[in-house]
């Protein structure tokens, strides 16, 4: 993750940071096998940890909607 500094603004991804800005490792995902619950989950980047919140990013704004229908397209039963 790169800290935001002064100036920065976290709510446009299309802003370029510094090169210098801190980076810190916030954690690991480790995928040790697979399940059995096949491909029925919806990743939803607005669901949150508690202390953790989203920013206006408007584009994060419309993600949870787009994947909800990516998710019924690709488990959807003929």
């Amino acid at each position: 993750m790169q800290i935001a500094g002064p100036g920065d603004t976290p709510d446009d991804p299309s802003a370029v940071w510094p090169k210098e800005r801190e980076r810190v490792v916030v954690g690991t995902l480790e995928v040790i096998a697979p399940t059995d619950e096949g491909d029925d989950f919806v990743f939803d980047p607005t669901r949150v940890s508690d202390g953790i919140e989203v920013s206006e990013d408007p584009v994060l704004n419309f993600r949870p909607r787009a994947y909800a229908i990516s998710h019924e397209r690709r488990t959807r039963r003929n």
